[in-house]
């Protein structure tokens, strides 16, 4: 199957007087979809999974992302760690994607 690289980005909003505000891990390639990395809300990486999953079905191509960003902090290793598990997922569904993109093929012939 073929293998699409798509990158993920950290988003860092600092207030006005310089001091971190929100920070969160874009996907521009997603919709934009992204992952609020400044407060600790699960639901947000769920729907990132499904709409990724969604995505691999619907292009027939697995999806790799890498991780854009020049800082080196706490939020750049937890959006590592992130994305190291969302690739892992997808390698380690591929032969799910395979079947389902099978079936999903047959049901828009018919």
């Amino acid at each position: 199957m073929e293998i699409e690289r798509l990158v993920a980005r950290i988003k860092r909003i600092k207030n006005k007087d310089g001091e971190m505000e929100s920070v969160s891990l874009f996907f521009p390639d997603l919709e934009g979809k992204s992952i609020t990395l400044s407060e600790s809300d699960s639901t947000e990486i769920e729907k990132l999974f499904n709409q990724i999953f969604d995505q691999i079905i619907q292009q027939k191509k697995i999806i790799e992302f890498y991780l854009e960003d020049d800082e080196s902090d706490l939020f750049s290793e937890v959006a590592d760690d992130i994305i190291l598990q969302i690739n892992s997922e997808i390698r380690q569904s591929e032969f799910d994607f395979e079947r389902l993109i099978e079936i999903y093929n047959t049901e828009n012939i018919n």
